[in-house]
């Protein structure tokens, strides 16, 4: 009972203080008199305080004791996560697809940033300051698909795809436009990448 109220607390304080920054995530370790022999939480507490847990809050994460005979788990590095990786990130240029650029390639992968021609200049910006390789290519345009394929067949192999990009036309849909309406529903949903 005690174990189950504590983990309602928990949840319920992320949810009032989670919008100030702040997060509150609760570790229980097996019951018994070896719990403590048995439970390295030493990763979990790691993970907790790296910025890779920026978001995560509420979490309630119970640690098992290892199986009979089972080897030891070799401590895991929360850095470099993406070394010798190279990873597609489309809606590169700016605002999110930028900075999950920036992100990625600080995890030691080698980033190729994807977004249309019209964006080349801050396309080519992020690509310089993570040492990246732009691809401008205009998603919505009828060989995007075909041309995007190609240009990753030179980079093979590629080990992951961030695809960002997406559109917002900031209209209600009664004053939407049919074509407006069916370039969102194609970058945001149909392209398949």
């Amino acid at each position: 009972a005690t174990q189950e109220a504590l983990s309602g607390f928990v949840r319920s304080l992320a949810k009032e203080l989670g919008s100030r920054g702040i997060t509150i995530n609760l570790i229980v370790l097996p019951a018994g008199e070896n719990s403590s022999h048995y439970a390295d939480i030493s990763g979990v507490v790691r993970y907790f305080l790296s910025d890779h847990s920026s978001f995560v809050t509420g979490q309630v994460l119970e640690i098992s004791e290892p199986a009979p005979g089972a080897s030891t788990i070799k401590q895991q590095k929360f850095e470099n996560l993406f070394e010798d990786r190279t990873i597609l990130v489309t809606g590169a240029a700016q605002g999110i697809g930028a900075a999950i650029a920036r992100r990625i390639a600080s995890e030691g992968a080698k980033v190729l940033l994807l977004d249309r021609p019209s964006e080349l200049a801050a396309l080519e910006a992020v690509a310089r300051e993570i040492h990246g390789m732009a691809i401008p290519i205009d998603l919505l345009q009828a060989d995007a698909v075909t041309a995007t394929i190609k240009k990753l067949r030179e980079m093979a192999p590629i080990h992951g795809v961030v695809h960002n990009a997406g559109i917002t036309k900031d209209k209600t849909l009664f004053k939407m436009s049919p074509s407006k309406w069916e370039s969102v529903i194609r970058l945001n949903f149909e392209i398949p990448i």
